[in-house]
């Protein structure tokens, strides 16, 4: 499973930098994660938290500040 979710972070993360956002990122503004969404999306921020770590040595400063704001925003601090 580990080798599918890296593909599609990948695969997601290529799409944002190549400026090929599909039309369902487009509405993420309005969305509203339910608590099971929330608790899924918090373990992903910190696999990649782990998976930097492990094999870059850190996570840069702008992506703590990234993830951070992204709790914050989600309100996912007590989840």
């Amino acid at each position: 499973m580990s080798d599918k979710l890296d593909i599609l972070i990948n695969s997601s993360a290529q799409d944002l930098l190549m400026g090929e956002v599909p039309n369902m990122y487009m509405s993420l503004k309005t969305q509203i994660l339910n608590h099971d969404q929330k608790d899924l999306l918090k373990k992903a921020l910190f696999f990649y938290q782990k998976d930097a770590c492990e094999h870059q040595g850190n996570v840069s400063d702008e992506d703590k500040g990234l993830i951070e704001s992204i709790i914050d925003a989600l309100h996912m601090k007590n989840i």
